[in-house]
C-alpha cells in the first residue's frame, strides 16, 4: 500500500516515506517519467474525491441519514444496515479483517 502526504506549501510529496520534489528543480534521482507523473496526479485526484465523499457521508449521518428520529421505521433501519454493510466491506478489505483476513496455514 502506498501512503501519500502532500506539502503544497513546500512543493513536496512524500510517497512511501520518500520525498519527491514536485517543482521544476527536480534532481536526477527524484525525476519521475511522464507516465508516473500522470498516475500520481490521478491518484491525488482520487484521494481528494474519496475525502469529499467521506465528508458527505459524515454530514449525512450527522443529520440522521435524513430521517426524523420520531418517525424511524424498520425500512430506515434496513437502509442504515445496508450502508454499514458496504462500509464494513471496505474497511475489512483495507484492514484485512473478516472474509479478507489472511488465512493461517494449517
Amino acid at each position: 500500500m502506498c501512503w501519500l502526504t502532500s506539502r503544497p506549501d513546500r512543493g513536496i510529496l512524500c510517497i512511501e516515506g520518500r520525498e519527491t520534489r514536485t517543482n521544476k528543480g527536480k534532481s536526477e534521482g527524484d525525476k519521475m517519467n511522464k507516465c508516473q507523473e500522470k498516475a500520481l496526479g490521478r491518484f491525488i485526484g482520487i484521494i481528494g474525491t474519496i475525502n469529499k465523499r467521506l465528508a458527505e457521508l459524515q454530514a449525512f449521518t450527522d443529520e440522521n441519514m435524513g430521517c426524523n428520529l420520531d418517525d424511524i421505521t424498520w425500512g430506515d433501519v434496513g437502509s442504515a444496515g445496508w450502508f454499514l454493510d458496504k462500509l464494513t466491506e471496505m474497511t475489512d478489505l483495507i484492514h484485512k479483517r473478516g472474509e479478507y483476513a489472511e488465512q493461517e496455514e494449517v
